[in-house]
């Protein structure tokens, strides 16, 4: 499945992207709290005001499962047109089966269309 977005309520956008193959299983969930605007949303553990943002990455690959929730960042819509979202993002993560911290660097959102 490529990546979609979709409105969860008034104040709440989520994309999302998921790979299954066989019992495996990956996705990635990035939720923009407030109007959907271009803009940068902050990532915050415990976001659910205007202007933030949540991430999360998980996985269960081969039996063994991870789980990634972003800390800090931004996330940088560029774009919001024609039922797409566009731009880019950089957050620190932190493993939850472990606690080790990783950063995301690069990250890129591409015409991501809307469900």
């Amino acid at each position: 499945m490529n990546a979609e977005w979709y409105q969860i309520n008034a104040t709440r956008y989520r994309i999302l992207w998921e790979e299954s193959i066989g019992a495996d299983y990956k996705n990635v969930e990035i939720d923009l709290y407030g109007s959907l605007a271009e803009g940068t949303y902050t990532v915050s553990e415990s976001a659910s005001a205007p202007g933030e943002a949540a991430f999360q990455y998980y996985l269960n690959v081969g039996g063994s499962a991870d789980d990634y929730s972003g800390v800090s960042g931004a996330i940088n819509v560029t774009s919001v047109a024609n039922n797409t979202i566009s731009g880019n993002f950089t957050i620190d993560v932190t493993e939850s089966f472990g606690g080790t911290s990783h950063s995301i660097t690069n990250g890129n959102l591409d015409a991501i269309p809307q469900q």
